[in-house]
C-alpha cells in the first residue's frame, strides 16, 4: 500500500513538473514579443539619456547620430508603445529638457517677395510697391513622438522674430495636418525709401539659416 501511495505521489510530481515545463515554454513563446518592445524601448530610453549629455557638449554632429542610432527602431512600434514611450521620456525628464531636445529639429525660412532670404543679406533693394514678408517653419524628420515633438515649436514667431515698421500686423496660419506655421505680412502701396527692418535674436539665426541679426528691406526707385 505504502509503495502505490509512492509511486502514486512520483507520477502527481512528474505530470506538476510536465505541467509547469509546459506553462513555462507557452509563456515565454507569448512573452517574446513584449520582451522584444520593452528591450526596445530600454534601447530608446538609454538614447535620450546620451542626448542630453551631448547637448551640453553643443556636438551637432554626434547629437544626431547618436539620436538616429538610438530611435532607429521607433517605426517598429505601434501608436500605443509610441505613447508609453512619450510617457517614459516625461517622466524621466523636465519639460525644459525634452523643449531642448525637440527645438533641434525646427528651423523657419524667411521668404521676401517669394525669395529666401540668403544668409549673408543685410540690406534688400525692392523695386515693387507690394512688399511680402513670409517666415515658413519646418520640422525635419523626427523620431521623437509627435507630442514632444510639438514641444519645440514657436507658438508665435511674431514674438522671436521682431519687425520694425508701424502698420500691417502679421497674418499666422498653421496647416491642419502638421501644425506648422505660416507667418506672413503684406504691406501694400510702400513708398520709394521706406525701410522694414528685420530683427533676429543672435540663438536664433541658425535656425533661420541667416548671419546678420539685422536685415533691412528698402523700397527702391
Amino acid at each position: 500500500m505504502k509503495k502505490n501511495n509512492i509511486n502514486h505521489r512520483n507520477d502527481e510530481f512528474v505530470n506538476q513538473v510536465n505541467v509547469d515545463a509546459f506553462r513555462f515554454a507557452q509563456f515565454t513563446k507569448n512573452k517574446k514579443k513584449f520582451l522584444a518592445v520593452v528591450a526596445g524601448i530600454c534601447v530608446l530610453l538609454i538614447g535620450v539619456t546620451a542626448l542630453f549629455s551631448i547637448l551640453d557638449r553643443q556636438n551637432k554632429k554626434v547629437y544626431y547620430e547618436v539620436l538616429n542610432q538610438s530611435f532607429a527602431v521607433k517605426e517598429e512600434y505601434d501608436d500605443s508603445n509610441k505613447t508609453y514611450l512619450a510617457a517614459i521620456l516625461k517622466k524621466e525628464f523636465t519639460t525644459e529638457q525634452l523643449t531642448a531636445v525637440a527645438e533641434k529639429f525646427y528651423s523657419y525660412t524667411i521668404y521676401i517677395n517669394g525669395k529666401a532670404l540668403k544668409p549673408d543679406d543685410q540690406v534688400l533693394y525692392i523695386n515693387e510697391q507690394v512688399i511680402t514678408i513670409k517666415i515658413v517653419e519646418t520640422a525635419e524628420e523626427s523620431p521623437l513622438p509627435d507630442d514632444i515633438l510639438a514641444l519645440g515649436a514657436e507658438e508665435d514667431v511674431t514674438q522671436v522674430i521682431n519687425l520694425l515698421y508701424a502698420g500691417e500686423a502679421p497674418v499666422i496660419t498653421r496647416d491642419a495636418q502638421t501644425q506648422l506655421s505660416i507667418t506672413q505680412w503684406v504691406f501694400n502701396n510702400m513708398k520709394v525709401g521706406s525701410t522694414i527692418t528685420l530683427v533676429i535674436p543672435t540663438d536664433f539665426l541658425e535656425k533661420t539659416g541667416t548671419n546678420e541679426r539685422l536685415v533691412e528691406i528698402v523700397r527702391n526707385k
